[in-house]
Parts: structure tokens; sequence; C-alpha cells
């Protein structure tokens, strides 16, 4: 009976051996202690690179209704620049700024464009407080053409 529970065993350097379980134990204990933190950085950096492309859509988004709100009758930079950060707001999106070029989109001849542009650092907008990676500053640009007089 004991031969057969040494038959399946692993050779040792000093001529004893060991059962495979506990050999196969030792080894399993190593692989994970070496493949754990590559998965878990692999899993962090999944969450964050998601939690960024939300944050490049939101601002997307905020430029479209932004440019949206600016092509009304009788709309204004103003305008384009407030709901632009009001929607920034509801999806929680820090330090962006809203510019509308040129700023004056009443005074525009119909057939010109004008430009919602919105600008956030990455930093500021991390779910994990890992520096993982860093995008630096996001851009997102919505272009509008005026269709309506301004009288109207």
């Amino acid at each position: 009976m004991q031969e057969a529970f040494y038959r399946r065993s692993a050779p040792r350097k000093s001529g004893a051996t060991l059962p495979l379980n506990r050999t196969r134990r030792g080894i399993a204990t190593v692989e994970m202690a070496i493949c754990i933190p590559v998965l878990l950085l692999i899993a962090f950096n999944v969450v964050e690179l998601c939690s960024m492309m939300f944050v490049k859509q939101g601002m997307t988004i905020a430029a479209y209704e932004g440019a949206h709100r600016g092509l009304q009758v009788g709309g204004t930079a103003a305008d384009a620049i407030a709901i632009a950060n009001e929607i920034l707001d509801q999806r929680r999106i820090q330090g962006a700024t809203v510019t509308v070029t040129p700023s004056d989109i009443p005074g525009l001849d119909i057939g010109e464009f004008f430009t919602v542009e919105v600008v956030a650092q990455s930093s500021q907008n991390r779910l994990v407080p890992l520096p993982l990676f860093s995008l630096g500053e996001m851009t997102a640009k919505a272009v509008a053409m005026k269709e309506y007089p301004a009288n109207e």
C-alpha cells in the first residue's frame, strides 16, 4: 500500500520523494503570486479606460447639445455654454471648459459655421485613484451651421 502512494511522487534532490500534490501546490502558489498582480493591473487599466471613454462621450454629448441650443432661434453662445455645462455637471465631469467660436451666434450669416468645444483634463476625472496612464487633455467639438435669419 505504501508503495502505491510513492509511485505517484516526484523525485527530490536528496533522493527522497514527495507526493506530486505537494509539489504542484508549491508551483501553483508561485504562479499565483506572479499572475495576480498582473491581472489586477490589467483589470484596473480596463476600468480606467472605460471611465475615460465615458468622460469623452459625455463631453461629446455636451458639445453637441450646446451646438444644438445655439442653433435654435434666438440662441446665443451663453445658452450653448449653459446647456453644455449642465450636461457636464450631470455626468460629473470635473474641470471642463466650454468655448463657442465665434461667440456672436446671432450675428452669423446663414451658412456660416460655429464651433462648441469642450476641454477637460483626464487627471481630474479618474475613477481609479492610481495614475496608471494619462490621456492628458481631452477635447470634444461640435460644429454647426446657422440655417435661419437672426430676426426670426
